[in-house]
C-alpha cells in the first residue's frame, strides 16, 4: 500500500487457513474419603493448561502493521477492491479501496493454572432419606494470553473481575440437599470474590502515569465480590380441577441462579442469570382433551371398532385423553446495568 491515500474498510471473515489449536495440559490431585467420616468425601486438583497456536482475531490496525513487519498471512488479508478503487485520472494518483478482512488467526499463547476443591457429606436420616451437604471451588493462580503483537505486555488477569475475559481469583458454589422418595428440596449458593475492575489498570490518586491503552489509569480499580442464593421446593400436587390421578405432578425442584458483579458506588453492575437451570420438566395444568370415540368396553364394539376403544383402566367404561400446559423451559442470560 504504497499509495498516499486510501480509504480501508474491515470486514468479518472467517479463515479457512487455519490450524487446529494445540494444548498440553496435566492435573495431580488427591481424593480423600476417611473412614472416621462416613459419607464425607473431599478432592483436591491441580491443573495446568498450556495452549499454543490458539485462535483469537485482532483489530484491523494489527493486520495492517503485521503485514509491514513482512508477515505474509496477514498481508494475505488485505485486498484491493477495484470496483471502489477510484483510478487515476487527469493527473490525480489512484486511490485504492482497501479491504481488511478481521479474520481470526493461529497466533495466541495462553496459560491457565489453578486448584479445583470438591467435597460432599451425604448424611442418611432414616429409611431412604438423606442430607447431602456439597461445595466446589476453583482458584486461580494465573490466566496470562499472550498475543505475539510487539509492544503488548502479557498480563495475569487473575483477580479481574470487569470484562468477558476476566478471571476472579475464587468462583464458589454450595448446596444443601434433602431427598426422600417423594421429595426432594436444594438450596444453592453461589459466589466469586472480589477483585480489580481490570487487570491491566493501574489505581492511584495522585502522580499517576500517563494513562495508555494498555495501562490505564483508575482513582477505582475494586470490584465488589457477589454471593446469591435461590431455591424451590415442591411436592408431589395435582394438576387439574377434577383431581383426576391422571394429572398428578410428582415434585421436582426448580433452580435459579444469578450471580455477578458491581463497581464502586453501584453504578455498574454485571449479571449472569438463569432460570431453571437444570432443565426441570414439569407440568403446570392438565386438563381434559376432547372425548375419543365412545363404545362399549366388552363385545360387540362400537361400529367400526375390532376391538376395545382406549380406556383407562382406573376408570372403568372411561375414554380420556389429557393434555398440560408445560412450565417454562431453561432460560439464560446477562444483564447490564449503568448509573447516570
Amino acid at each position: 500500500m504504497a499509495s498516499k491515500q486510501a480509504s480501508p474498510i474491515g470486514l468479518t471473515t472467517g479463515n479457512a487457513a487455519l490450524k487446529p489449536e494445540k494444548a498440553d495440559s496435566w492435573n495431580i490431585g488427591a481424593v480423600f474419603t476417611p473412614r472416621f467420616v462416613p459419607g464425607f468425601t473431599m478432592s483436591v486438583d491441580y491443573f495446568r493448561i498450556d495452549l499454543k497456536d490458539a485462535i483469537d482475531t485482532i483489530t484491523a490496525q494489527e493486520i495492517v502493521n503485521r503485514c509491514d513487519e513482512g508477515r505474509l498471512d496477514y498481508c494475505a488479508a488485505i485486498t484491493e477492491d477495484p470496483t471502489r478503487t477510484i483510478p487515476a485520472t487527469g493527473g490525480l494518483p489512484k486511490v485504492p479501496y482497501w479491504i481488511i478482512r478481521n479474520q481470526p488467526f493461529n497466533f495466541a499463547k495462553k496459560l491457565v493454572r489453578g486448584i479445583d476443591f470438591d467435597a460432599a457429606y451425604r448424611l442418611p436420616v432414616g429409611g431412604e432419606s438423606a442430607i447431602t451437604l456439597k461445595g466446589t471451588a476453583t482458584r486461580y493462580i494465573e490466566n496470562v494470553s499472550d498475543t505475539g503483537i510487539p509492544g503488548v505486555t502479557p498480563v495475569n488477569t487473575v483477580g479481574a473481575n470487569g470484562g468477558q475475559f476476566s478471571t476472579p481469583t475464587w468462583i464458589f458454589r454450595g448446596s444443601l440437599n434433602y431427598e426422600t422418595p417423594r421429595f426432594s428440596g436444594t438450596v444453592t449458593g453461589r459466589g466469586v470474590s472480589a477483585g480489580k475492575y481490570l487487570a491491566n489498570a493501574i489505581e492511584c490518586a495522585s502522580n499517576c502515569p500517563a494513562s495508555t491503552l494498555q495501562f490505564p489509569t483508575y482513582d477505582n480499580n475494586r470490584v465488589s465480590g457477589l454471593f446469591y442464593v435461590d431455591t424451590r421446593l415442591t411436592d408431589d400436587f395435582n394438576t387439574g380441577s377434577d383431581l383426576f390421578p391422571q394429572k398428578e405432578q410428582t415434585s421436582y425442584v426448580v433452580v435459579n441462579g444469578r450471580v455477578g458483579i458491581r463497581g464502586k458506588d453501584e453504578r455498574w453492575a454485571l449479571e449472569f442469570w438463569a432460570q431453571n437451570l437444570f432443565n426441570e420438566k414439569y407440568a403446570q395444568v392438565a386438563f381434559n382433551s376432547p372425548f375419543q370415540q365412545g363404545g362399549s368396553t366388552t363385545p360387540p364394539y362400537a361400529a367400526g371398532f375390532t376391538a376395545m376403544p382406549f380406556a383407562d383402566p382406573q376408570f372403568p367404561g372411561g375414554r380420556q385423553m389429557f393434555s398440560q400446559f408445560l412450565a417454562e423451559p431453561r432460560t439464560y442470560g446477562i444483564t447490564g446495568r449503568i448509573k447516570f
